[in-house]
């Protein structure tokens, strides 16, 4: 409560915010993902609301640092950079020339 009291005694603008009352948490969730390379993840999820918007939100999946889910979201990560930069092949110069 110390923050507040010195926040408060210092901004205008934080007294009127924090009078408001408007500020709530939101809850995170985990969700169970299988996928098909890398088995199954566990990523939690944080809701965002996106101001100047008609209730929008944005959904951002994560996982918890160091953990295994997030060894596995980098390794498929890697797959897919991997799959990016594998060459190409130009349909055009396989065809005949006439």
């Amino acid at each position: 409560m110390e923050l507040v009291g010195e926040l408060s005694v210092r901004s205008e603008r934080f007294r009127q915010l924090w009078a408001r009352h408007d500020v709530r948490p939101r809850r995170g969730r985990v969700s169970l993902l299988t996928h098909p390379e890398v088995g199954d993840i566990a990523l939690q999820s944080d809701k965002l609301t996106i101001g100047g918007t008609d209730s929008m939100t944005l959904v951002v999946f994560h996982a918890t640092p160091g953990s295994r889910d997030a060894e596995l979201l980098a390794l498929r990560g890697s797959l897919t950079a991997s799959s990016d930069e594998a060459p190409q092949r130009d349909e055009r110069s396989a065809r005949p020339s006439d």
